[in-house]
């Protein structure tokens, strides 16, 4: 084993991210969950953070990343009844450093919280998630604090800090079902229960697309894989139209890692490649079999907003 002299600064720093994040920020909100929410909304939310990592640099006596303090951004919202701070790391460089974390505050029962107007009482009676993104085996890992330690949630190919933040926004705070959460929910397409999803969805596709070439449905839509050899995401498809067995349209979703395809982009997909398919009729939701799928993953208020939004399908297995 290396003694503290033999580290490398890469595995100081990797060191540093993991005590930070696993340790410090936990720590702080265990002890003073209300002054630590405040300092992390505040205009010195910067320094506040940098204080503790100096602090941590100190302790460790490993003085040559102090400066690295300010490499680390902080950067908060507000969404309903929730509060979103993202913290974000100095660069990854050693296998397993986190990322960065999202820390989510709510939600709080106060009508004056939905215009900004937070209490202390707010934050003391509100729950704290802790969120991290890391990446280890060169895979992403989102991980959920559980009061004692991180447990991995999802375990995927790839993610961005952004998905990563639309990934916590929408287990919280969903303002709408969009595109883009109906785009990252299937990620974890090696999952049982997310290939179950995808065999539902093939199997009405006949009929919904019947439908919809009868002019029956209005806003259908598909969603695909698209692959650059090395990364594949699944994307959905605009302005779909269907003509000998093809879909035709452009590419709606923001594309995050695959090389050679961009949003609006024309396309033509394949009926046997679509892995999910939509319409909205009555204010209900059609199909969208891999969002269901995620269903019992969120938070239950957050589940049961989209249940209320998503029409009943007939398989009942998925979620």
């Amino acid at each position: 084993m290396k003694t503290l002299f033999q580290k490398s600064p890469e595995e100081k720093l990797s060191r540093l991210k993991k005590d930070f994040t696993r340790n410090t920020i936990p720590h702080l909100f265990a002890n003073d969950k209300v002054n630590t929410i405040k300092h992390l909304l505040s205009d010195d939310a910067a320094e506040y953070a940098a204080y503790q990592w100096k602090e941590l640099v100190s302790s460790m006596s490993y003085g040559e990343h102090k400066k690295l303090s300010e490499e680390i951004i902080i950067v908060s919202y507000q969404s309903g009844r929730f509060l979103f701070i993202e913290v974000k790391l100095p660069e990854n460089i050693v296998e397993g450093d986190p990322i960065g974390m999202i820390i989510v505050v709510g939600p709080c029962t106060n009508e004056e919280a939905l215009y900004g107007e937070w209490a202390d009482d707010d934050f003391s009676k509100s729950t704290i998630s802790l969120y991290m993104l890391s990446y280890e085996d060169g895979c992403a890992i989102i991980s959920l604090h559980n009061g004692k330690k991180f447990k991995m949630l999802h375990e995927l190919d790839t993610m961005s800090f952004g998905l990563f933040d639309d990934y916590v926004h929408n287990r919280h705070a969903p303002s709408s079902v969009s595109k883009e959460l109906l785009h990252m929910v299937d990620l974890d397409s090696g999952s049982e229960k997310m290939n179950r999803a995808i065999q539902s969805a093939r199997d009405t596709l006949l009929d919904a697309t019947q439908r919809f070439i009868a002019g029956e449905l209005e806003g259908f839509s598909v969603k695909f894989p698209i692959t650059d050899g090395v990364n594949t995401e699944h994307v959905w498809l605009a302005n779909t139209h269907f003509f000998e067995g093809l879909f035709t349209g452009e590419i709606e979703s923001d594309i995050e890692n695959v090389e050679g395809f961009e949003t609006g982009q024309e396309i033509e997909v394949s009926f046997d490649a679509v892995s999910d398919w939509l319409y909205l009729e009555n204010g209900k939701m059609h199909g969208s079999y891999t969002l269901r799928a995620m269903l019992s993953d969120m938070h239950p208020s957050v589940a049961k907003q989209y249940r209320e939004i998503l029409a009943p399908v007939e398989v009942k297995e998925i979620y």
